[in-house]
C-alpha cells in the first residue's frame, strides 16, 4: 500500500487477503468474487494497524466494501473502502475512509 498511485508514493504497508471466484456454468455475466482482506500498516502514524474488510464483488472494475474491524489505532472502525482498477494496469487502486477512536 502506499500514499498515492505513483510508483515513488511513500510505502505505507501491505494489503493481505483472500479473493474467491464463483459462477454458475459459462455464464460471465454471473461472475462474483468473495473478498477477505487486510490492510496491514507497517509505516507512518498507524504503524502496527490493521484494518479488515470483507465484501462481495459483482463488477470486475468497481467494488464498494465495508470495513467490519480493526487492530492497534483501528479499534472500533466504521467506514468503507472503494476499489476500482487503474487504467492501464492490473493494479488496484483502494481508497479508504474510516472513523476510529
Amino acid at each position: 500500500m502506499t500514499e498515492g498511485p505513483e510508483p515513488t508514493s511513500r510505502l505505507l504497508g501491505r494489503a493481505q487477503g483472500l479473493y474467491t471466484i464463483s459462477s454458475q456454468g459459462n455464464d460471465l455475466e454471473r461472475l462474483s468474487q468473495g473478498i477477505v482482506l487486510n490492510f496491514v500498516f507497517q509505516s507512518g502514524e498507524f504503524n502496527g494497524s490493521t484494518l479488515a474488510v470483507v465484501a462481495t464483488q459483482i463488477s470486475p472494475y468497481f467494488t464498494e466494501m465495508p470495513i467490519v474491524g480493526g487492530t492497534g489505532k483501528f479499534r472500533l472502525p466504521r467506514g468503507y473502502v472503494l476499489s476500482h482498477v487503474l487504467p492501464n494496469s492490473t493494479n488496484d487502486h483502494y481508497n479508504v475512509t474510516v472513523l476510529h477512536y
